[in-house]
Formats: C-alpha cells, sequence, structure tokens
C-alpha cells in the first residue's frame, strides 16, 4: 500500500464563500476520511471536536480536542480515544447515554471491526467487542431494541476477511450497558452499509431497516429488510 500520503486536515468553512476560515493537521498526520463531530457531551456549552484517522490499510485514531482549538488552528493537544487501532478510522462514530450519567457516551467502530464504547466523562473505554478477522466501514447505530430493559443498544454490521476480499457480512446487536452480544445473523450476500433505526410500528421499540444486495442467478438485487427485535 502507498504509505506516502499527505496529511489529513480539519476545516472551517465559510458556507457562503467556501472559502477555508481555520485549518488544522491532524495530531498524527495520517491520512483521514471521517466527517468531523461537532459535540456538547455533557450539555454544558463547551463543544469538542471527535474526528478519525487512518484508513483501510493504515493504522490511526479517534480523537477528541477542544473546538477552541480548532479555531486556534493546532489540534496537537488532541486526546487519543482508542486503546489501539491496527487500522483507521472511516466511519463517524455514534453517541448515546450507555451508564445513565447524563453525559453522553460514544460508540465507535473502527475499520479493524472493532467497536468500542467510550466514557463520555473520563474517556475510559466501557466495553469492547471484536469478531477477529472482520472490517467495517459502517457506523454502529444506537435503538431501543431490547425486550430486556429500555436502554440503548448498539447495531453493528461487519465484514469477514480483508479489504476488496470479503466472504461473509455479519449483522451483529450489543448490550449498550455491557457490550454482551445479543443476535448475529448473516442477512444477504452483500450488506456493507449503516443501517437505519427507527420504530416503525408505534411499539415503543427501534426496528433495523438494513440494505442488502443479493447475487440471484449471476445478477444483483437490491432489498430493504426491516428486522423487529421483539
Amino acid at each position: 500500500a502507498d504509505t506516502n500520503r499527505p496529511p489529513g486536515h480539519i476545516l472551517i468553512i465559510d458556507s457562503y464563500s467556501g472559502n477555508t476560515l481555520k485549518s488544522a493537521v491532524v495530531p498524527d498526520s495520517n491520512e483521514t476520511y471521517m466527517f468531523p463531530l461537532y459535540v456538547d457531551l455533557n450539555n454544558d456549552n463547551n463543544y469538542n471536536i471527535i474526528f478519525g484517522t487512518g484508513g483501510e490499510t493504515m493504522a490511526g485514531n479517534l480523537w477528541i480536542s477542544n473546538f477552541s482549538d480548532l479555531i486556534n488552528e493546532n489540534l496537537f493537544s488532541a486526546t487519543p480515544l482508542l486503546n489501539t487501532s491496527t487500522l483507521g478510522i472511516i466511519a463517524p462514530p455514534s453517541l448515546a447515554d450507555l451508564n445513565n450519567d447524563n453525559i453522553l457516551d460514544i460508540i465507535s467502530q473502527s475499520f479493524d471491526g472493532k467497536i468500542t464504547a467510550i466514557n463520555g466523562e473520563s474517556l475510559a473505554v466501557i466495553w469492547e467487542f471484536h469478531i477477529p478477522g472482520t472490517e467495517s466501514s459502517a457506523s454502529p447505530i444506537i435503538g431501543l431494541f431490547s425486550g430486556s430493559d429500555n436502554e440503548p443498544d448498539v447495531f453493528a454490521t461487519v465484514y469477514k476477511g480483508v479489504n476488496s476480499s470479503y466472504s461473509d457480512y455479519y449483522q451483529i446487536l450489543l448490550d449498550g450497558q455491557s457490550g454482551n452480544l445479543l443476535f448475529k445473523d448473516s442477512i444477504g450476500n452483500f450488506n456493507f452499509a449503516t443501517p437505519i433505526s427507527f420504530d416503525s410500528n408505534s411499539d415503543g421499540k427501534d426496528e433495523i431497516l438494513l440494505s442488502i444486495t443479493n447475487n440471484v442467478t449471476g445478477l444483483f438485487e437490491h432489498e430493504l429488510i426491516l428486522i423487529d427485535f421483539i
């Protein structure tokens, strides 16, 4: 793989003119694909940005920085959020209060397939889930899926194999508080996309809408699948 790549930058762009107002290189001078998140995790009007570095073949990290650092065009005091990531962060993380402390936690899925829940106050890892030999460029999504509690859970899409050579596609549901596996399936021949979570039948619980592709006698056929965990 070509490792001689220019470093990524986080930008603020004038929405009227398209001019760059602020620009800061990412702390590890790596490539970046993920669009940044502008967040107020504990609702105190102090904003952070969350951004990812690395890619399909290059290691990176998930970072959090004060928004004021971007205003000052210097992100080198940003905090790395993941312990290890053999590949980069492509899909943006999701936010949800997993531990009932009224502070949003960060749920990330790196390209190496690992799903990590990060405490929004301490920035410590709450739990990790990983199926060895998988990758993913899909975001984990949040919903009230389980019938056993009324707490947010995490649904994720992962691919078995390595980039450009995948042999299977898994859909998994994790308990939001513990990270324990609640559901695993392999629906369709291809399933790359981030799914959608919503309450389709007004029962107070969320369903999953999957976009999958099937190989039907040599032709690709698209299908939408709705999963009701209740």
